[in-house]
C-alpha cells in the first residue's frame, strides 16, 4: 500500500454523495479503506493519510454564554 492510492467508492451513498459508513458491512469498510483491521497501517500510511485527510477529531460547538 502507498499514499498515492485512492479509497474505492462505497456503495451506500447519502444525496450529497458522501458514503452512508454505517450502512456498509465492516468488511466493505476495511476493503474500501484499504485497511487490515488485525495489523492496521504502518507508520508511513498513517502519517500519508493525515496529511490528506488531517486529525480524526470532530469540529467543537461554540460555547454557549
Amino acid at each position: 500500500m502507498n499514499a498515492s492510492d485512492q479509497s474505492a467508492p462505497l456503495s451506500v451513498s447519502r444525496p450529497g454523495g458522501s458514503p452512508s459508513w454505517h450502512a456498509e458491512a465492516p468488511e466493505a469498510i476495511t476493503a474500501a479503506l484499504k485497511v487490515d483491521p488485525a495489523a492496521g497501517l504502518n507508520v508511513h500510511e498513517a502519517a500519508a493519510r493525515l496529511a490528506r485527510h488531517g486529525p480524526n477529531q470532530l469540529a467543537s460547538k461554540p460555547q454557549r454564554p
